[in-house]
């Protein structure tokens, strides 16, 4: 049976960026994120790939040489596609403090935040991060080694690549 991993949708969790060593302050900001569904993630997503595929002039998507659809990258969509993460996502934000003030909502955030703490936490809503978390995961589990037959193969020495020699000026 196949278990979707992650947090449950709907309930507040608690998000301590690691930007600017966030993370190992004593009193870290915290951005309050409630979870989307899977659907609400698939919807802001699709929502910011509207447009993005370039077309010909009769609407067909333009195709590379590598066989791919050539995409137009737009920072202004992207920065929105955030931006409206954050708005609907984050029910608060603790320990935070900018030149304006206290810096405690969604709209806060968007307006006052650092960039890397927006990006952080709007990355970590919509599961970005997910194969980063993933792979740190995989990589400190241990791998078992198969037991062996007791018997090695011979090896032969082969010779390597050479080492490279630099010129003299």
């Amino acid at each position: 049976m196949r278990k979707i991993e992650g947090h449950a949708s709907g309930q507040d969790r608690c998000l301590i960026p690691e930007a600017f060593d966030n993370n190992l302050d004593d009193s870290p900001i915290k951005v309050w994120i409630k979870q989307p569904t899977l659907r609400e993630k698939r919807t802001l997503l699709a929502a910011s790939a509207a447009g993005t595929v370039k077309l010909d002039a009769g609407g067909n998507p333009v195709i590379g040489a590598d066989g791919t659809p050539e995409v137009n990258v737009d920072i202004e969509t992207s920065f929105g596609l955030y931006e409206k993460t954050i708005q609907k996502f984050v029910s608060r934000v603790e320990n935070y403090e900018g030149p304006n003030g206290a810096i405690t909502t969604a709209s806060d955030l968007i307006e006052h935040g650092e960039l890397d703490i927006l990006l952080e936490a709007a990355t970590a809503i919509l599961g970005e991060d997910d194969d980063i978390k993933t792979k740190k995961h995989s990589d400190s589990m241990q791998v078992k080694t198969p037991a062996l037959s007791g018997t090695a193969p011979s090896v032969e020495q082969v010779a390597s690549q050479q080492p490279e020699t630099v010129a003299q000026p």
